[in-house]
């Protein structure tokens, strides 16, 4: 059986950079390819497309730029965002993180940076299908939830009890009940608690 085209969408406003970037997608395997140039657009080409996964330049030139795009986007649909820019400032990365994106890839890269990217949000597509269309054929059976709906978790460490009287890492617990994969993050609170220090170094260093 012939496998289905996986479709990438992407925003990029330079033509030079867009047609790399389009050239690298034609080297992968059952990869289908729209590019566009304006963030206004994006939403038309959603509808219409019907992408697995977004590349989203940041600066797009006049009018809407990627990190707008993207929150509009993700408003209506969910579609795995990647962010391809060379802008790697605190400010824009911290904005960039609230829209939850699969990647940040930095200008320049080489195919091989762009392939790995690509695989990754695509592989992301495939197991939230998954898992929504799981869900919609099954119900709960775990009677760690009570009528009540209470789960007994440990007040110190947060391991939840199952059904089996056994304690689990909260993480593991919702994969096995949900198959849920956990990637993990900083958020923008604990960013600047702990790494405030990091980044104004960095940023020293660059002036």
């Amino acid at each position: 059986m012939k496998q289905k085209n996986r479709r990438v969408l992407l925003v990029e406003d330079e033509e030079i950079m867009a047609l790399y970037i389009q050239e690298g997608l034609s080297r992968l395997r059952n990869i289908e390819s729209k590019w566009i140039s304006k963030g206004e657009d994006a939403w038309l080409a959603v509808e219409s497309f019907g992408p697995d996964l977004i590349l989203m330049d940041i600066h797009l030139g006049q009018g809407m730029n990627g990190i707008e795009t993207a929150n509009y986007i993700c408003r209506e649909r969910s579609v795995p965002i990647l962010f391809v820019s060379g802008l790697s400032d605190s400010a824009t990365l911290e904005e960039a993180r609230e829209v939850r994106p699969v990647g940040y890839l930095m200008k320049p890269f080489e195919f091989s940076s762009l392939k790995a990217s690509v695989e990754m949000g695509l592989a992301w597509t495939s197991h939230h299908r998954q898992i929504v269309k799981t869900d919609s054929h099954s119900e709960p059976t775990d009677t760690t939830h009570q009528s009540n709906g209470v789960v007994c978790m440990c007040s110190n460490c947060k391991s939840v009890r199952d059904q089996k009287g056994r304690w689990r890492r909260l993480e593991r617990y919702l994969n096995q009940k949900f198959k849920l994969i956990f990637s993990h993050g900083i958020c923008p609170d604990c960013f600047s608690e702990f790494y405030q220090d990091f980044t104004s170094e960095n940023e020293s260093n660059a002036n």
